[in-house]
């Protein structure tokens, strides 16, 4: 079993109920184990003791730490079989306690995408969603994958999805790759699919404006598009920002 447990928020209207619903997800994790409970911005859930502000604040924050410490604490002693992972961007504000050995004590940076991994990223949002792409602006056809697992034509792309034959890459792969060189360096992946997003919309704009939209089938996305969504979408993570995580991660192996 999986569980997310966003659904576990700092604050409550009433004291104690945020106690109560972690208390729940562990309880839960446990009838169903073998599990993994999953913490997204854990940062927010248990803010470090250090970087609590009011007094309000830090009361909350306290008991939802000891809550959470006394639970993770509470499985290793049992031997249960149950994974708790935590995800954050803001690894300085955790709470030295819960990166003790029994607790946090595995650390895996995940960095930012590299060249072949925002190519997939493009892929991902573009030909895995059934964008129409026309890799040539002059190209009357537009091309995309075929939906079999045979090989056949489109247009004069050859496109193979035989599982036992080497993959054939067709002009549309050719055209994301090319696409994600150009347009997605030091973008992070939720930049990426923004920038997908936007060469869209930026598509139907441009029919729309023509005249020429009939259905979104009509539609193809060109490169054109790209580049304006590029102008629309930038990337956030400056290098400054990636060596605290770089200079985190290497204190921590």
């Amino acid at each position: 079993m999986a569980k997310n447990a966003n659904d576990v928020r700092r604050y409550r209207s009433y004291v104690g109920e945020s106690e109560r619903e972690l208390r729940h997800a562990f309880s839960l994790a446990r009838l169903n184990s073998p599990s993994l409970l999953f913490f997204d911005e854990i940062d927010a859930l248990t803010t470090s003791r250090d970087h609590c502000d009011g007094v309000g604040g830090s009361d909350v924050s306290s008991r939802i730490l000891s809550t959470l410490l006394n639970e993770m604490d509470g499985i290793e002693a049992c031997g249960d079989n149950v994974l708790i992972v935590g995800a954050t961007n803001r690894p300085d504000r955790l709470d030295s306690a819960l990166t003790r050995p029994g607790r946090f004590d595995r650390l895996i940076y995940v960095g930012m995408p590299d060249k072949t991994a925002r190519r997939h990223i493009l892929a991902i949002h573009t030909i895995g969603k059934g964008m129409h792409l026309k890799p040539n602006a002059v190209e009357d056809s537009v091309v995309t994958n075929l939906p079999h697992d045979s090989c056949g034509s489109q247009g004069d792309v050859v496109v193979c999805e035989d599982t036992s034959a080497a993959p054939v890459v067709s002009k549309v792969d050719d055209f994301v790759r090319r696409m994600a060189d150009a347009f997605t360096d030091g973008m992070t992946g939720a930049e990426i699919e923004s920038l997908a997003r936007e060469a869209a919309l930026r598509a139907i704009r441009r029919g729309l404006s023509s005249g020429a939209l009939t259905d979104l089938t009509s539609l193809a996305v060109i490169e054109e598009d790209f580049a304006w969504a590029r102008s629309i979408v930038q990337p956030k993570m400056l290098p400054k920002h990636l060596k605290v995580f770089e200079d985190y991660a290497a204190r921590r192996r």
